[in-house]
């Protein structure tokens, strides 16, 4: 049954405030916009923090999934928000802050030892591979279902993160779970019942560079079947770019320590000092298309290099990120002729001071849009925004029918 939208010039606030929220352009939080979080989930405590210190900033166990940490960050800036509101009467949408990326990649193996406690509930790893005994998402779900608000449209107005490749795996032992939007690993879907969202990776700037006296840069990990990466690698070596990139393992056929003047096949130096002074970074696909390796590129004020064209098609907030400007593309041919059309395009985009500059530029200008970062809820507010407009149309009539 479809609703109207209402319009109200004031609602309470996380604090008892009271405020009036303007009408902007898409991208913003508009007083439509207003949520409920489901504090009674037990993940976030009132201080904002849990434990996990990659994850969060307080270190109760050791957590290597930073790149996926945007649970976290999303539930942070709910809390905090002034869109929040606490009375659900109030609320279009209501967050669940589940943090599911979270258990979804502590493991009980013996090597991690890892012990995922929130909101005072801890499990010992076995979520992932045993969703269904996870006593935090069993009290999550729970809560869920006594809860009046979802019942009154089964979710349709819920929203989590999920966002880990194996976060699905998680969601689909619960129906109650499977019937909120979300945010998921790069892929963008709707359905008649739900909206999806792709992700954005968690980032890790470098000191963006004053001088930039080298082209390009890449350092990931060189698997034997990441063939385009090394392939990369290679066509630099046998180049003019040789001495003006990095191109670093580690990996097979990297085995050589990379040393102030051989950058190129070799292995053992620190991103941020593959990045220092260079212009753009290569953004090559692994076992996905997808990579942090883009927001760090990006939060360093580095150019980033897309060497597949499906790999825009799986990003975040396309109308408010222009990706295609930020950026540059090249061709990974790997027929005959690709190897001099890859050198090719390396040298329009050398040579382009100009654009470069504009690029760099408009880095400066999004920065904020793609940084996951505590007191920065710009992305949350992307994604709040999108999801809203994609369940309550412009006009009041949901694509979701509410």
């Amino acid at each position: 049954m479809s609703t109207t939208m209402e319009k109200r010039g004031s609602v309470a606030r996380t604090h008892g405030e009271t405020s009036t929220a303007k009408t902007t352009g898409k991208g913003q939080l508009t007083e439509a916009t207003t949520f409920h979080m489901l504090s009674s989930v037990p993940v976030i405590t009132s201080a904002g923090t849990f434990c996990g210190s990659s994850h969060a900033s307080c270190c109760c166990s050791p957590l290597t999934a930073r790149k996926h940490s945007d649970d976290y960050f999303f539930a942070e800036a709910a809390y905090t928000h002034p869109m929040r509101v606490m009375d659900p009467t109030h609320a279009k949408l209501f967050v669940v802050p589940a943090l599911i990326n979270f258990l979804s990649t502590v493991r009980s193996a013996p090597k991690h030892k890892h012990l995922a406690c929130v909101g005072g509930m801890c499990t010992d790893g076995h979520c992932a591979s045993k969703p269904q005994s996870c006593d935090i998402l069993i009290k999550t779900v729970r809560m869920l279902h006594d809860s009046e608000w979802f019942q009154r449209r089964q979710g349709r107005d819920h929203v989590l993160v999920a966002s880990t490749p194996n976060a699905n795996n998680l969601v689909k032992a619960f129906p109650a779970l499977m019937a909120c939007n979300a945010v998921i690993f790069e892929a963008s879907r709707s359905s008649h019942t739900r909206v999806l969202l792709p992700t954005l990776y968690v980032g890790k700037p470098c000191a963006p560079s004053v001088i930039r006296d080298k082209d390009f840069t890449m350092v990931s990990r060189m698997k034997p079947f990441y063939k385009v990466r090394i392939q990369v690698c290679e066509w630099l070596n046998g180049s003019s770019f040789r001495k003006t990139s990095t191109c670093a393992g580690p990996g097979p056929g990297f085995e050589a320590p990379c040393t102030d003047t051989t950058r190129v096949m070799c292995s053992g130096m620190p991103q941020c000092d593959a990045f220092q002074g260079s212009k753009y970074g290569f953004h090559v696909a692994g076992d996905t298309l997808g990579s942090n390796r883009l927001m760090d590129l990006i939060l360093s004020e580095i150019v980033p290099i897309f060497t597949d064209s499906a790999q825009y098609d799986i990003l975040p907030f396309q109308d408010q990120v222009p990706w295609r400007l930020l950026s540059e593309e090249v061709n990974l041919d790997p027929s005959a002729d690709g190897r001099a059309r890859f050198l090719g395009d390396l040298k329009r985009i050398a040579s382009d001071g100009e654009g470069f500059a504009e690029k760099r530029l408009l880095l400066r200008r999004v920065r904020s849009s793609v940084t996951w970062s505590r007191g920065n809820p710009r992305p949350f507010e992307l994604y709040m925004s999108a999801f809203h407009r994609l369940v309550y149309l412009e006009d009041g009539e949901g694509e979701l029918g509410l």
